[in-house]
């Protein structure tokens, strides 16, 4: 393409417009560090995954000694001088990290360094792909699909059981930055994290701990922790650091993990509007402290959470505990790790104590049935970034690379059909529109009525929240039927 003709292309279009053919020109020069003749011949960019006012992330795949595809790769780069400190920041701490099976793997790969001076490139960062979305794409579905079925907000509740292990997972992940696995042989798996009893601490917080910062893996067959959930794996220590004490590193860490389960719990709420003020807390297991035992306690868990009474009693006694004002009242971190494991294991529906009860609604959303769906559906079968490229994109390819062009204007508008997951006739329509006829349907629906105002008081006041803004983003799209009815008793339900 010649010069006049580039000029005349970017004097036709908008700003935006022109912010992305940057961002894509640039992603596709940065691609050239990995994919050059004299580099790693064994990769090929497969296009843009992300980006951001201070850097992107690119997407490749690793060919194996066959050829074949054998994994997905993400390299992250930097934009500007801050975000290259991030970017070395992340590094470091992920080398350290390196091991642990809950946090993001970086990955040695030829040419991705954060040491680039003098060569006039981009800092790099190579990364473990992580396949299936981030903990905010998962709620947006999720919201997105109960509306469709007409649900209202006060059903809009995750299974316990879920929020269980997804806690688990938050606690392995305070594990790992306690004591950090300090590298690892790339022969051997990656580490389940455990407490590690006489060996120093390490006083690391990550310091992000917000929804797109924690990504789904896979499930794992036979494993007691992600047999029936996946993975749930902690992403981005760019602003990661080492805190003035141990003390203090651990309550970050723990309030951030209480705070998300407590978000979670609620995902029809604004996350922000949630921060209340502290208030005095019944628990329903006295605890212990030197010779007194105490039941009640102040917390800043939300009282929208402590409230709650459709969940089980331990996990609201648990959040509570975590959050609590006075320090003496927040468990341990081995003291956290056995109640999560134990309830993981051993809690079912019949040990929840839920109000009202008996509840067929409750009972079904804590099956195994309902929870295989939930994960599948929302999940597994979900639109997220990453998946591999639709055949039949006519994209022009450089050194035999797929890659974006500056503009994308020689994709197709209509990709061919692909196949799905379980190998039939492929379906691309969008996700919603999927939903909204993969489950067959039990009868009519609740209508929910117009949100209410905001609560006068509440911190973001006059802002919608989550739910009321998907609300208005869905209006007038197509009703859903709804997800499986009842399911014959199962190990969730005695």
């Amino acid at each position: 393409m010649d010069n006049a003709l580039l000029g005349q292309l970017f004097m036709s279009l908008r700003v935006s417009e022109l912010r992305d053919a940057r961002d894509a020109a640039l992603a596709d020069q940065i691609s050239r560090y990995f994919v050059e003749p004299n580099q790693n011949q064994k990769l090929q960019y497969l296009g843009l995954a992300g980006v951001g006012r201070h850097g992107g992330a690119l997407l490749f795949n690793e060919r194996g000694d066959d050829g074949r595809p054998s994994r997905k790769i993400i390299v992250k780069y930097s934009l500007t001088q801050e975000a290259d400190w991030d970017l070395q920041n992340e590094a470091h701490w992920l080398n350290v990290l390196k091991g642990a099976e809950h946090i993001v793997e970086i990955i040695t790969l030829p040419g991705a360094t954060v040491d680039v001076t003098g060569t006039g490139k981009r800092p790099t960062v190579a990364l473990e792909f992580i396949p299936h979305g981030t903990i905010h794409q998962f709620l947006e579905r999720f919201i997105t699909y109960y509306y469709q079925v007409r649900e209202p907000p006060s059903n809009l509740l995750m299974p316990t059981r879920f929020l269980w292990r997804l806690f688990l997972c938050f606690v392995r992940q305070i594990v790992a930055m306690t004591w950090p696995p300090q590298g690892k042989n790339p022969d051997i798996p990656d580490q389940r994290e455990i407490i590690k009893p006489g060996e120093p601490v390490v006083a690391l917080t990550q310091n992000s701990s917000h929804f797109n910062n924690f990504v789904f893996g896979n499930s794992m067959m036979g494993d007691v922790d992600h047999h029936q959930t996946p993975i749930l794996k902690m992403i981005d220590f760019g602003r990661g650091r080492i805190e003035n004490s141990y003390e203090q590193a651990y309550l970050t860490n723990l309030w951030g993990a209480a705070y998300n389960i407590a978000c979670m719990a609620l995902p029809y709420e604004d996350r922000d509007a949630l921060r209340g003020r502290p208030h005095d807390y019944f628990l329903r297991e006295p605890i212990t402290i030197g010779e007194h035992v105490t039941s009640v306690i102040t917390t800043e868990a939300p009282m929208a959470f402590t409230s709650l009474q459709q969940i089980d009693w331990k996990l609201r006694d648990t959040v509570a505990r975590c959050m609590a004002s006075n320090d003496s009242f927040i468990p341990t971190l081995p003291e956290l790790l056995r109640i999560c494991e134990d309830a993981v294991d051993n809690r079912r529906i019949a040990d929840f104590d839920l109000v009202p009860a008996p509840n067929p609604f409750l009972v079904t959303r804590e099956s195994d049935a309902h929870m295989r769906w939930l994960v599948q559906t929302l999940i597994f079968d979900a639109d997220v970034s990453g998946a591999d490229p639709e055949p039949g994109l006519d994209r022009p390819s450089w050194a035999r690379q797929l890659g974006n062009t500056m503009l994308g204007i020689h994709a197709a508008p209509d990709a061919p059909e692909t196949r799905d997951r379980a190998g039939e006739g492929g379906d691309t329509r969008p996700f919603a529109e999927r939903l909204a006829t993969a489950i067959h349907t039990s009868g009519p629906r609740y209508v929910p009525p117009p949100p209410p105002p905001p609560r006068a008081g509440r911190p973001g006041r006059g802002r919608r929240t989550l739910y009321e803004r998907f609300v208005r983003r869905l209006a007038g799209m197509q009703r859903a039927p709804t997800p499986p009815g009842p399911a014959e008793p199962d190990e969730g339900v005695d």
